[in-house]
């Protein structure tokens, strides 16, 4: 990315959708889930908060912006409860964030094309002559067709775009953007940017997109995993001691007790530093660790 006024070389964006900000501690947790993967700027979904372009708490678009570059943001405009952008001075020109949340497949379609609708009036209002940057949760599944290749790249997760993922390529191809999202080569845990709650389902639905004649200023592309988890477990610490919220306890076999409860605990600690870091010793410790789980209950469960 562009070298800004302060020295920097490269600024690392995020995009997460946060789910909610209104809560107490909400903004305090979300900060200290950020601040290990040294983010300039953090777009967000789902704030939630009223003033982030709505009136109700739900929706809502805003970013996080790291302390060291804030003397860089010009400006900032809420355009409604989905769409939100951020004006930034670089040292050569200036870099223009769009965040985006767009609406889930099973809204209306007047809802999907008023929300594209907008995106389009408020890119092409923009000024040419900056670099203009759409990222964001457009709920979107970008898929593998040939004849898109040039727009879409072949690194997507999914084999078939849906609707919304139709609605995108399309808007990419009226504005002559590329969705960089989907054009480097990841493992899928590296390109899966929702997972159900079951584990089951897993998808790719957040894009970043830029001018084609551009695309050489986003380097790399990828999806980091943990964060959410460890913001729901911050969820449940906090509650416990603040509210007296005891979640009910699983119903064990007789057998398990808490030797076997610490390694199981012991085994979700590594697995969670494999998460933020997997390199490959993270990874060993981990085997191991899951090893070590398993023996241990195994030897308790035949005493």
């Amino acid at each position: 990315m562009p070298r800004m006024n302060n020295g920097l070389t490269d600024l690392i964006i995020g995009t997460w959708n946060v789910r909610y900000l209104y809560r107490t501690g909400a903004l305090t947790t979300v900060l200290s889930d950020l601040d290990r993967y040294r983010l300039a700027i953090t777009v967000i979904q789902e704030v939630r908060l009223t003033g982030t372009g709505g009136t109700k708490h739900e929706r809502g678009v805003g970013f996080i912006v790291n302390d060291q570059i804030l003397q860089n943001v010009k400006r900032f405009k809420a355009n409604n409860d989905r769409i939100c952008y951020l004006e930034m001075q670089c040292k050569w020109f200036k870099i223009i964030l769009i965040n985006c949340y767009g609406p889930t497949k099973d809204k209306d379609e007047d809802q999907k094309s008023e929300f594209y609708e907008n995106i389009e009036r408020i890119y092409c209002t923009l000024p040419n002559n900056h670099i203009k940057i759409m990222i964001g949760d457009f709920n979107a599944k970008i898929g593998k067709e040939p004849t898109l290749k040039r727009i879409i790249g072949k690194e997507s997760l999914h084999d078939t775009s849906n609707n919304n993922g139709e609605r995108l390529i399309n808007l990419a191809l009226a504005l002559n953007m590329i969705i960089s999202s989907t054009c480097f080569s990841r493992q899928n845990i590296h390109k899966e940017t929702w997972v159900s709650p079951n584990g089951m389902v897993k998808n790719q639905i957040d894009h970043v997109l830029i001018d084609a004649k551009r695309r050489r200023y986003i380097t790399d592309v990828r999806s980091h995993r943990g964060v959410s988890e460890e913001l729901r477990t911050n969820y449940k610490n906090t509650a416990k001691k603040i509210l007296g919220f005891k979640q009910k306890e699983k119903k064990r076999n007789k057998w398990f007790d808490d030797d076997c409860k610490k390694a199981l605990e012991e085994r979700d600690r590594v697995y969670f530093i494999m998460l933020r870091d997997p390199n490959e010793e993270n990874k060993i410790q981990l085997a191991n660790m899951q090893r070590e789980a398993e023996k241990t209950l195994r030897i308790i469960k035949r005493q």
